[in-house]
């Protein structure tokens, strides 16, 4: 009797030999019974499901060689064994196949090529399966997704969001989820110039503009936790019968556990005597508008009740002496040294947003801080010199305690984000100017030099003072009165166009083009409600208070925005990449607790800001 191997034809041989390549043991060649196929090798191992098929399909009659080897083909697939499977394929005629099977053998050419990224040619495969009813129920669903990922991979991000749209709305619950989270991956793929048109187009049906009106309404919101749920609340209101209304993508599900409780009833500790209570004044009349502008709005308001923090020796005073469930929040206290006091508890009974920060790190449950602190801004302003390519930096700053805060806190992230310092210089601004700047760019080190050389050469020598050429830019932190004499005497220094970045300092927040001539070309950070031309709350202010766009006046920003965040605290802290933009900046809040402010960059420019974009 011939081996089994000998019996082959050689369309199989070849396919057999190539199955079996890989394998440590050479091919079948044991002789065995007719209609009985071996389950091991001479050698004892155990042949593969693929090849057992493969003998079963030499051995049988012409239809069942067909299905055989399909299967075959189909155990190839699930392996990513995309050539061999393919040619297994070429071997089949499809008409030796039962209807179902050869819906099927079109069904497997078509996945193997859009798994080789041929995505004309699986349509083309595609085209050719004439009866989909016939196939089950998980190879429809299959069938549906190979379509759009065709469509996806030939860049017709319409086509396949037109198909998926109408999944959509005729899918059973179960399914909805999947199918309304893959139209959202594709919305957000879409470029926002492409996904207006879409939106503009009047041809849309009610399903496709509800999805496009849901995403531009989203995306134009970006990640601001307040605007973005209360623009999807809006959506959902609109548009209350579509599919997504009632199966939101996960995506934007999130956003919705995120949206705030309004709170009933907050408490605000903060001094209504003593030295700091002119600046929490103001900070209170900040609370008071932002609640204002709530109410106008139609939108739910806690009771606010005050309380003098200056007539508390501990603020632990306070939480002893209330119910803790009879408030929501706690804003304040306003002073450092009241704030330090809560380090000693391990968690406070009320959540408390503080308006300062603490020396040390926060470890107390339950507390936030807050603040207008100058640090953050001189770090912003070395995260964006090292954004546009310099590395060796100069640091300019004030004497006075807040200036050495500034300096410090420059320093630490310029050489964490891998940048190097040259050097750094302090003014007191009573006529060390030009001292200072001197040293600072090495030019009394070039007069120096020359001296030193003078006294060697007795011929005439022509000399030329120079500023030292190996920095890219300065950092300053300094008034606006002292900043208006340094930018003019850094360029007496030879440094007229050396990039000056500052913190807000700089500006007094009042446009004074004459005055600010001599800060043209200084880059700053500074907070919204200084820098935007237009902001009805700042506006509000103005009618009864002529401070508010001075440095002071930052005051009334705080406090509109610990009224605003105090709903999002826990959301902001666990909701990673959200943010809340406010009145101070765009606030986050980091594991710690803390408040963290982004801000708006501008430059002089004819002695006024401009914002950059």
């Amino acid at each position: 009797m011939k081996s089994l191997f000998q019996r082959l034809p050689l369309i199989f041989t070849l396919l057999l030999v190539i199955l079996l390549q890989g394998c440590e043991t050479g091919p079948i060649t044991e002789p065995i019974e007719d209609g009985k196929i071996p389950t091991k090798t001479p050698d004892g191992r155990e042949l593969t499901e693929i090849e057992q098929l493969l003998l079963q399909a030499e051995s049988a009659a012409p239809l069942e060689k067909s299905e055989y080897t399909l299967q075959a083909a189909e155990r190839l697939f699930d392996e990513k064994n995309f050539d061999r499977a393919t040619l297994l394929l070429e071997s089949i005629n499809p008409l030796m196949l039962s209807i179902n099977r050869e819906q099927q053998y079109w069904l497997l050419r078509a996945r193997i090529a859009n798994a080789q990224l041929n995505a004309e040619e699986s349509l083309q495969w595609i085209s050719r399966i004439t009866q989909p009813d016939t196939l089950p129920a998980e190879l429809r669903q299959i069938l549906a997704d190979l379509e759009i990922a065709n469509q996806s991979l030939l860049g017709d991000s319409q086509a396949a969001l037109s198909t998926l749209i109408e999944r959509s709305a005729l899918a059973a619950d179960e399914q909805r989820q999947t199918i309304n989270n893959d139209i959202w991956s594709l919305l957000k793929s879409l470029p926002d110039e492409k996904l207006k048109e879409l939106q503009a187009n009047s041809d849309n049906s009610y399903l496709q503009q509800g999805w496009y009106e849901l995403a531009l309404t989203t995306r134009t919101k970006g990640t601001d936790i307040m605007q973005s749920s209360q623009a999807l609340g809006g959506w959902q209101q609109l548009w209350n019968l579509h599919p997504a209304a009632t199966h939101l993508p996960e995506e934007l599900l999130l956003i919705l556990s995120q949206q705030a409780e309004p709170l009933s009833h907050i408490a605000v500790l903060l001094p209504q005597s003593g030295k700091l209570a002119k600046p929490a004044a103001a900070i209170i009349e900040g609370i008071l508008a932002s609640q204002f502008q709530d109410q106008r709005l139609g939108r739910p308001t806690p009771k606010l009740s005050f309380y003098d923090s200056n007539q508390l020796d501990e603020l632990q005073q306070f939480y002893l002496s209330v119910d803790p469930q009879q408030y929501d929040l706690v804003i304040g206290p306003l002073s450092k040294q009241k704030l330090q006091g809560l380090a000693s508890l391990a968690s406070v009974p009320i959540p408390t947003l503080a308006l300062n920060y603490r020396l040390d790190q926060n470890n107390t449950e339950n507390l936030f801080q807050f603040g207008l602190r100058g640090e953050d801004e001189a770090q912003l302003a070395a995260q964006r010199a090292w954004d546009q390519g310099h590395r060796r930096a100069l640091s300019l700053t004030s004497s006075a305690s807040w200036g050495q805060r500034v300096h410090a806190a420059f320093a630490d992230e310029w050489l964490r984000l891998g940048g190097e310092l040259i050097s750094h210089q302090q003014f007191t601004g009573e006529g060390d100017f030009s001292d200072r700047i001197s040293q600072l760019l090495a030019v009394d080190q070039s007069q120096v030099r020359f001296n030193e050389l003078r006294r060697y050469v007795e011929e005439k020598m022509e000399f030329e003072t120079r500023r030292r050429q190996d920095v890219d830019f300065v950092f300053l932190s300094a008034l606006a009165r002292d900043a208006r004499q340094i930018k003019p005497t850094l360029a007496f220094h030879y440094a007229s166009k050396l990039p000056v970045y500052a913190t807000s300092h700089v500006y007094s927040g009042i446009q004074s083009p004459l005055t600010d001539q001599d800060l043209n070309g200084i880059q700053f950070c500074d907070i919204p409600w200084v820098l935007q031309a237009e902001n009805p709350l700042r506006s509000e202010l103005q009618l009864y208070r002529q401070n508010t766009q001075t440095r002071f006046g930052k005051l009334y920003a705080l406090g509109a925005d610990a009224y605003r965040i105090s709903a999002y605290l826990s959301q902001l802290k666990t909701a990673t990449g959200s943010h809340l933009q406010g009145q101070t900046g765009r606030l986050t809040i980091d594991n710690e607790g803390r408040v963290r402010r982004y801000l708006d960059w501008a430059k002089f420019r004819d002695g006024i800001p401009q914002i950059i974009q």
